[in-house]
């Protein structure tokens, strides 16, 4: 993905993580996991660990294409790419009850279908 996590991120990571978030990592639609996304017609699987960290694996790239830290604030997941000086935080919402979910900043909605607990 070469820096395309997350499409909406790209402009803003250019999700340290905050100090007293770490109580709110439970609450959201996003619970650590394995994702697949798709950005640009580009398959990427999006992991979330419970330490709050993630990474963003690229289909068929060895190595991670972005990573970072995550956490939530003011009810948004944010997302802080390593060398990125701002997070970007996204709306999230919940999408059916097998724990998809999305989110939505600067007008763009990407999801996320869970592969992995």
């Amino acid at each position: 993905m070469t820096r395309t996590f997350l499409p909406i991120c790209a402009p803003l990571l250019a999700l340290a993580l905050l100090g007293g978030c770490r109580d709110e990592q439970a609450e959201g639609p996003m619970k650590p996991g394995i994702y697949a996304t798709t950005n640009n017609g580009i398959a990427h699987r999006a992991v979330f660990n419970k330490d709050g960290t993630y990474v963003d694996m690229q289909d068929n790239v060895p190595k991670p294409v972005a990573q970072g830290k995550w956490s939530r604030r003011d009810g948004k997941l944010c997302l802080h790419e390593d060398g990125a000086a701002e997070p970007l935080c996204a709306e999230e919402k919940a999408v059916g009850t097998d724990g998809s979910f999305s989110i939505t900043a600067n007008g763009v909605t990407q999801d996320f279908k869970m592969v992995a607990q």
